[in-house]
């Protein structure tokens, strides 16, 4: 299985396909949870159809035999408007605009190929790409068993 990870941006068609809800009406997140979780759900659309054709972008996406398979939120924190107002993750070096993961997402029929690894790798990867070194892991108490 041939495995690529690559950025977000120019790659909205691939995102959307199953980021974005199918049906008018039907709810989710569409990775906007942490960006912006009040607008409603064109709005979120837009919003990441617009991150998704600039530089850094919102995030990386894995590709297991040239088909879309996964996507890693990695951004700055900045854009990330729920950690920015945290009353319980510690701001540290925020004049570094440090960047955030914040959400990982396998699609069914791509999981336990280990594709988290490679999603995690390449998010590290970007970020370095993007000039980025500082980073900050938040352990989330919502999480079974890891970090966020």
């Amino acid at each position: 299985m041939a495995i690529q990870v690559l950025p977000a941006t120019g790659r909205w068609d691939d995102f959307a396909t199953f980021m974005v809800p199918r049906t008018a009406g039907a709810g989710g997140c569409v990775c906007m949870s942490y960006r912006d979780a009040r607008l409603p759900m064109p709005e979120r659309i837009d919003y990441m159809h617009h991150e998704c054709s600039t530089e850094p972008g919102p995030g990386v996406l894995v590709y297991a035999d040239r088909e879309v398979a996964g996507w890693c939120s990695v951004a700055p924190k900045s854009t990330y408007r729920r950690l920015m107002n945290s009353r319980t993750i510690p701001h540290l070096d925020e004049e570094l605009d440090p960047w955030s993961i914040v959400c990982f997402v396998v699609r069914g029929g791509f999981r336990k190929r280990g594709l988290m690894h490679d999603l995690l790798d390449g998010a590290v990867e970007h970020a370095r790409a993007s000039g980025r070194g500082c980073w900050r892991a938040t352990r989330s108490r919502r999480a079974a068993s890891g970090w966020m």
